[in-house]
């Protein structure tokens, strides 16, 4: 007897989650949206902070962000607790001088943005736009030192 039509979406749906956790994961493992920072002095790599301290995470928000900032902002507050031995947060207002400087520096363009360095300044990671909390999380593990 074959399948209904029904029974067929049925199916498809619960393979949607898997699916779309396996996007999430090949995301993930992507490193964002890299992009070769405007300073001469700073590269882009994927390696882990080889200085013994912990990274710089830079967050980028503007008051007049809206939604995507607000709901990043518990996301962020997260990784400051979570991982506060290995990561050292600092917020930036990109609608400030210095916030507007920062981001030309790492070719940033929009907020919500987020940066990595290491102790000596070398960009690790940076991406731009509202990201699943997850993913976010990964990029940290990935670029702290444990």
């Amino acid at each position: 007897m074959q399948p209904s039509i029904r029974s067929k979406r049925s199916s498809l749906r619960s393979l949607l989650p898997t699916v779309l956790l396996a996007v999430l994961m090949a995301l993930a493992a992507c490193g964002g949206d890299e992009e070769e920072a405007a300073a001469p002095e700073i590269s882009s790599n994927a390696a882990p902070a080889a200085t013994g301290g912990p990274i710089k995470f830079l967050y980028f928000s503007a008051p007049d962000c809206g939604a995507p900032c607000a709901e990043m902002d518990p996301v962020i507050s997260g990784i400051e607790t979570d991982f506060k031995d290995q990561a050292i947060v600092e917020r930036y207002d990109a609608s400030s001088e210095e916030g507007k400087q920062l981001m030309s520096q790492y070719s940033l363009t929009d907020n919500p943005s987020y940066v990595m360095v290491d102790t000596e300044g070398t960009k690790l990671w940076s991406n731009t736009g509202p990201m699943h909390k997850d993913m976010l999380r990964q990029q940290v593990i990935l670029h702290a030192k444990q």
